[in-house]
């Protein structure tokens, strides 16, 4: 199944728990639905002035939520395509978003060295987590939410305390930029532009595995 209407790159999408629909994000600076077992294009969302970089969407695929290198972060109900808000709070392009299990915050890693704990009742910015010294790449909740998880340009995994905003370990190991990451109650793995996957473990704050093989960048890595 291809499904066509993004005028340049794809950079993102993210499939509803139900497996019905499918989002998209695209340098053309718009968000896309589409019906996932058809392909129909079912709504086309315009209003970033930016690339969009990464698309999530509620459990109940009733939202939608982008990042995009205008700065900012929209809400977009899907039903109607309508932009509902506007995030604003990042200094720089948002790289990455992640839609916490209860749906009631929303992390986001930004160029501008920061993650982001965003409020989704409020829409406020609750905290802006500060220690990464190079762009904020990706971002991660673990399933508890006790912690948050970021990788950057600066070749290390942080590990947050969403509540306080404190960055209680960093994960050092990698020698390039970390691309990817992502949790499970007690691990989590780590792609990098050095060729390699880890895979820590949360609690001993460890590595458990490296696995080498790849001869060029790895971009994406999920449990």
């Amino acid at each position: 199944l291809i499904m066509n209407g993004h005028e340049r790159i794809v950079l993102s999408v993210k499939i509803s728990l139900d497996g019905c629909t499918l989002c998209s994000g695209s340098y053309d600076n718009s968000v896309r639905l589409w019906n996932a077992s058809t392909g129909e294009q079912k709504q086309i969302m315009n209003g970033h002035s930016g690339r969009v970089f990464s698309v999530d969407m509620s459990a109940d695929a009733l939202r939608v939520y982008s990042g995009s290198s205008d700065h900012t972060i929209k809400e977009w109900d899907t039903r109607s395509g309508e932009c509902l808000r506007t995030l604003s709070g990042h200094t720089d392009l948002v790289r990455s978003i992640f839609l916490g299990a209860n749906n009631k915050q929303l992390f986001s890693a930004s160029y501008d060295h920061t993650v982001g704990v965003w409020n989704l009742d409020s829409g406020e910015l609750e905290c802006q987590m500060e220690g990464h010294t190079h762009n904020a790449e990706s971002v991660c909740a673990s399933p508890d939410g006790k912690h948050v998880l970021s990788c950057s340009w600066d070749n290390s995994v942080k590990v947050w305390d969403p509540s306080s905003g404190v960055c209680v370990n960093t994960l050092e190991g990698h020698t390039n930029v970390v691309t990817s990451v992502c949790a499970s109650s007690s691990s989590v793995c780590s792609c990098s532009c050095d060729g390699t996957m880890r895979l820590w473990d949360l609690k001993a704050k460890a590595i458990v595995q490296s696995n080498e093989g790849h001869h060029s960048n790895i971009r994406w890595t999920r449990f």
